[in-house]
């Protein structure tokens, strides 16, 4: 079963999922502990939630 939340890293060619979680707190504190810019937090439908762009 999917999770409800998963962060992806789009700095690169291809998306790459970084972490996925059912915790909405802790992808929004994994996805701010994020020192580069590039990363989102999207849905397990893939609904953009967040993004951590500078």
């Amino acid at each position: 079963m999917p999770h409800a939340y998963r962060v992806v890293w789009t700095g690169d060619a291809r998306p790459e999922v970084m972490r996925e979680t059912d915790d909405l707190l802790d992808a929004l504190r994994w996805l701010a502990g994020r020192s580069r810019p590039g990363f989102e937090l999207r849905s397990a439908d893939g609904e953009l939630l967040a993004t951590n762009a500078a």
